[in-house]
């Protein structure tokens, strides 16, 4: 059986990483992805806040912008992508969100 661990810890509080941080959460899904390509099992934790904008449910990272819908769309994770990444990689995919 494989199985893969990994940790991947975003702190990023500063203006500057605001615009780069949609980007840096989807790069860590992607590189999640390539890793755990092949994999029996396959597990994203996520433990955080949460949104839904019009039936789409959305992962905050730790500042996320809620000044406007628009901010919070573009600073935030859709579940989608983690569910859709998560099920192509392994056989078995679990997301568990704390």
């Amino acid at each position: 059986m494989r199985l893969l661990f990994a940790l991947l810890l975003m702190l990023m509080s500063t203006a500057a990483a605001v615009a780069e941080r949609r980007v840096a959460l989807i790069i860590a899904l992607d590189d999640f992805r390539l890793d755990a390509k092949g994999a029996d099992v396959a597990l994203v934790y996520f433990s955080g806040h949460g949104v839904e904008i019009s039936g789409d449910n959305r992962l905050l990272p730790i500042d996320a912008d809620a000044s406007s819908l628009d901010a919070l769309e573009k600073t935030s994770l859709p579940l989608e992508e983690v569910r859709d990444s998560v099920a192509a990689t392994a056989k078995v995919g679990l997301i568990m969100l704390d």
